[in-house]
């Protein structure tokens, strides 16, 4: 089984979707229409990680807004043909990151996980930040290039170094005028150190698209 660990905020909302809501916490079509593709194409269950399952009844706790909110993600998930599998245990001790509690949930899980990503714009991963996160932002929620590099986790694409060079030479090919410092910089930005070989192989690709349309 593969498997989506879903933040709400931040993924399927962001600041100016808020704003034009004048505040209201509300989910947006463009991210959720998102989501579906990344569900349909992986066949990925959603499971929510997201503050937004507190007061549900599985979360064991109370929230100030009860079953309300989790109604709205669940309400608006059914309306794209999507549905929860289930949540991430809330873990209510000092200290605890969200990947703690992703990890109580895969130590129990009671079928074979295949594959998962976790969809966030936060990063208290802990040991999967660098492997299974696919980071959002709150200012722009869930983007193409992000489902993009979620389906190359979930699907098991093997990001070998030739795998890397040829999405960078594809791009070069197109554009033979920018030295190679220039292609890099366009591309990822101009801090790419930390950038992992996957989202190098998503943002080339989502860049040789872009100059070819």
């Amino acid at each position: 089984m593969k498997v989506i660990f879903l933040d709400v905020d931040g993924v399927l909302n962001s600041e100016k979707d808020l704003l034009e809501a004048k505040g209201k916490s509300e989910l947006f079509d463009r991210p959720l229409a998102l989501l579906k593709e990344l569900v349909e194409s992986t066949k990925a269950k959603i499971v929510v990680s997201s503050t937004w399952r507190i007061g549900c009844s599985k979360s064991g706790r109370n929230s100030w807004y009860g079953e309300e909110i989790f109604k709205t993600l669940t309400d608006r998930l059914a309306e794209y043909q999507m549905e929860v599998y289930d949540i991430t245990p809330v873990i209510n001790k000092p200290g605890v990151q969200r990947g703690d509690e992703i990890r109580a949930w895969l130590e129990n899980a009671k079928e074979e996980i295949d594959a998962f990503v976790i969809l966030d714009d936060d990063a208290d991963m802990c040991e999967f930040t660098g492997t299974n996160l696919v980071q959002t932002s709150m200012k722009t929620g869930l983007l193409e290039y992000h489902v993009e590099i979620a389906k190359s986790i979930l699907n098991g694409e093997n990001i070998t170094h030739d795998v890397v060079l040829d999405a960078v030479r594809k791009v070069w090919d197109k554009l033979p005028e920018l030295r190679f410092g220039q292609l890099i910089v366009n591309v990822l930005g101009s801090d790419p150190f930390y950038e992992l070989d996957k989202n190098v192989v998503t943002k080339m690709r989502k860049y040789e698209r872009k100059i070819c349309e």
